[in-house]
Order: C-alpha cells, then sequence, then structure tokens
C-alpha cells in the first residue's frame, strides 16, 4: 500500500512539468540558441564519443574488408 502511494506520488511529480516541456506552443516560440542548448550534447559526452565513433568506422572498414576477402576466395 506504501510502496503504491510512493509510486504514485513519483509519477505525479515526473509528469507534473510535461506539458510545459512538450508544448507545441512553447516549442515554436523558443530561439534557436534555447533549442540548441537544450539539445546539444555536453562536452564531456562528446570528447567520450568521438574515440568510439573512430573504432566503431575502423571495425566496420575491417568487417567490409573481410568480406572482400571471404568474396573473392569463395569462402
Amino acid at each position: 500500500m506504501i510502496s503504491n502511494i510512493i509510486v504514485q506520488v513519483i509519477e505525479r511529480h515526473i509528469i507534473h512539468g510535461l506539458n510545459d516541456i512538450f508544448n507545441i506552443v512553447n516549442l515554436v516560440g523558443m530561439n534557436d540558441l534555447k533549442v540548441k542548448i537544450i539539445t546539444e550534447k555536453d562536452k564531456e559526452s562528446k570528447s567520450k564519443w568521438l574515440p568510439l565513433n573512430q573504432k566503431l568506422r575502423d571495425i566496420e572498414e575491417v568487417y567490409e574488408v573481410c568480406q572482400r576477402t571471404v568474396a573473392k576466395k569463395g569462402l
């Protein structure tokens, strides 16, 4: 019973401000800078993702080379 009440209170507080956040009138009224600030990744996250993206590209490139090699040899 108590846990159900706690969950309901938490859900109500989480949902309370969503109408303002997702209100189309508010979104249309935002200037480009505000939208950029809200949607932009922070520098710390970006610095973590850049090396990971490079590793992913490297792995994809090696995978393509392996596929071509297998296709040439008919394996």
